[in-house]
Parts: structure tokens; sequence; C-alpha cells
């Protein structure tokens, strides 16, 4: 069980990470500052109470994802930007060389370390920031890769699932029905967190060191990703209005990131954005686990769930199916072949959505939940029950 101190423990990535690692066997914790109530707290500006944490906790990782990332509030008060993005991360190093050499540091770094106007950024690609936010996140990369320890900088970009700052603004800017001025000059390479999480610690596991990037595939404007965003939604599209970014936001018109190294070396499942987006969206359940190869691929549909009863369906283009509820059973469904539209109305009327289910996608459907499908290709698919059927008392109403 490898110890793992993960600094940030109270913050968006932080804590997912805190939660996954530990899920998979790892013993993780959070360290943050006393006022956030991590599990781990400390004054990152004491060197000598760092050195404490360290002796005590002994973390054969170190994963760093503390910093001031709001390009806007960097440019406003540089002296904070540089004492949280670089000192604090040169104290957890000196602090780590004296009291855990071996340890393996890993820092969260950024696509702003680059000039952010050709895009598609490979590892290897001369660094050239532009703002403060970079600037401090291109040294601190400097003082992690000069450190006697082992390390490994992984930059990354908009990591967003049920929660990210633009994220949550653009979903309940759409849920409240408002207008949404959004950049159409700025493009980034957004990265779902599921898969970020898998990525990393898949690279932990191995142990990997040096730099890599690890960013979604797909290369896309604020404007663009508000625009999936509100289709995937079912919102109005025309609430989202395409605006230009000034130069003086310090947003990058191109600082998108090539991540083919990582992929290349993990094999792992990759989800373009829209298909990420229905993820995010709670549509579709994310694969536990993946490999591809020159052989094919291995997806993980569903693990952790005591199904008792297992059905394959086939269906023809045109029919429907469905169109029911039930009061106890919760069903999975995972896709064979096909595409097929999916109705999900819960029975009090708190939700009501429509997505577009094809070959590879699994979902669930919670008791209480009106489910019909529309079949838009000839498709097959296997349910999943929690309870078995009473074929003589069966549990299916209809509304």
């Amino acid at each position: 069980m490898k110890r793992c101190i993960i600094t940030g423990g109270a913050g968006y990535i932080g804590s997912h990470l805190v939660r996954y690692l530990n899920k998979q066997g790892y013993a993780a914790k959070g360290l943050s500052r006393p006022e956030d109530n991590d599990e781990l707290s400390v004054n990152f500006n004491d060197i000598d109470a760092l050195k404490n944490v360290l002796a005590k906790e002994d973390p054969e990782i170190i994963v760093h994802t503390v910093a001031i990332s709001s390009i806007a509030k960097c440019e406003k008060d540089p002296e904070s930007a540089r004492r949280v993005n670089v000192e604090w991360v040169k104290n957890l190093v000196d602090a780590a060389e004296v009291v855990s050499p071996e340890t393996l540091i890993v820092l969260l770094s950024s696509d702003y370390v680059f000039e952010g106007t050709e895009g598609w950024y490979k590892e290897t690609s001369p660094r050239k920031p532009q703002t403060v936010y970079g600037k401090t996140k291109a040294e601190a990369e400097d003082l992690v890769a000069n450190s006697t320890n082992p390390f490994l900088i992984v930059r990354t970009s908009n990591v967003f699932g049920m929660g990210g700052n633009f994220f949550k603004f653009i979903t309940e800017s759409l849920k409240n029905g408002n207008y949404v001025d959004v950049y159409f000059n700025t493009r980034f390479t957004p990265t779902y967190i599921e898969y970020f999480l898998d990525s990393l610690e898949r690279l932990l596991r191995r142990r990997e060191t040096g730099t890599i990037h690890v960013a979604g595939p797909d290369r896309v404007s604020r404007f663009e990703y508000a625009l999936i965003m509100a289709r995937a939604m079912g919102a109005d599209e025309t609430k989202i209005i395409p605006t230009e970014a000034g130069k003086d936001l310090g947003l990058s018109p191109d600082s998108s990131l090539d991540s083919s190294l990582v992929r290349s070396i993990l094999n792992n499942y990759c989800p373009g954005f829209s298909k990420a987006l229905q993820y995010a969206l709670g549509r579709f359940v994310y694969p536990y686990f993946s490999f591809m190869d020159q052989r094919g691929g291995i997806y993980g549909v569903i693990q952790g769930d005591a199904w008792k009863e297992i059905n394959y369906i086939e269906s023809r283009r045109g029919e429907k199916r469905g169109n029911h509820y039930h009061e106890k059973i919760r069903e999975g469904f995972y896709i064979v072949d096909g595409r097929v539209e999916i109705t999900l109305r819960a029975m009090d009327g708190s939700s009501h959505i429509v997505f577009i289910a094809e070959r590879g996608d699994a979902f669930i459907v919670e008791p209480m939940t009106i489910h019909t499908f529309k079949v838009l290709e000839d498709s097959c698919w296997i349910n999943f029950l929690s309870e078995q059927i009473n074929r003589e008392v069966p549990d299916i109403r209809y509304p």
C-alpha cells in the first residue's frame, strides 16, 4: 500500500485524487492549510513544519496540487501568486530533500507555461510563459526538476467534471436560462477528471519520472465548449453569445496540449470532449478500467453492483421500448451495438433528460424513473437488474 500525500486535498482536483487513490488501494491523505479542514494541515510558509509532517507520514509519493490558478488573480496580486505558486513549492522540495530524499515529487503544472499562440504543445516544446500565472508555474517546474528527489511534472488543462470553475459557470448559467458571453478566440484542451485521475494513478503506479502532458484529445474554444455543453444539456443554444477576449485578459489564443505521449504509454481510454460531457453530466458510467493495444481494447463496464438478473435485448430501427418505471428495481444498460435515444423522467418531476447512447455506452436507471428507448438504428444491449423480475407480480409500472 503506497503512502501518498496530496497537497490541496480539500480542493477540487486534490479531493477527487485522495478519494480515487484510496479506492485504488493507496494510503492517501490530503494536506492543506489549517483553515481548509483537510486530514492533515500545515503552514506551507514554515519549512520546519513541513519537515515534521513528512517525517511523521513518511510518504512514498507527494502530489502537489496547491496553486493560485486564476490568471486574473495572479495578475492583480503577483506577490501572492509567487508566494503560493513558487515559494511553497520551494519549501516543499527543500523539506523533502532533507526528510524524504527517495520520495517521488509530483507537480501539477499548466498549459500556460507555453506562449499560447501555436497550440498542440508537446512536452519538449520551448516554454515561454506570457502571464504571471504561467511564469510562476514554469519557475515551480524548475524547482522540482532541479531537486535531488525523483520527480514527475504533469501538465494539464481545464480539468472538469461535476465541478471545475468554467464547467460550473456554464452549467449553472444554462440551467437558469441566462445569457452567457463566451470567448471565441481562446482555445485549449479540456480534460475530463476521471480520465485525468486514471492516467495519473497509472503514472504513479509505474513511478514515471520527467515531464508529461495529461489532457483531453480535443482542442476547442471557450465558445465551442459552451455550445457543445448546451447541446448536451438540451439547453437553448441561442443563450451562448460569442465574445472576443482582449489581450489585457491574459488568455492564450491557443494553449492546447499534445497528450499523445501519455496515451501511447498508458493505452487507456480517453474520451473526446462531447462524450466526456455525457459522463460529467451523469448520463453514462465511466469505464472503471481500460486497456487498448494492437489487438483491440478491454473496457470495464460496471464494478461493485450486485446484479440479480441479466438480459440481452435486440431492437429494430424505429421501434420503441420501455416507457415504464420500477418502484424498487435499479437497472443498468450497456449498448453492445447500434444507436438509441434515451428519455429519463423522474416520477416526482425533478428531472427530465434526453440523450443518445451508442456502442460502448453504459448507464444506470434508478427506481421511480420512467425510461423510454427510441431505437435510431438496429441495436442490441445488455440489461442488468438489481432484483429478479417476479413474473407473476412484476415490478413494472406504467405512467
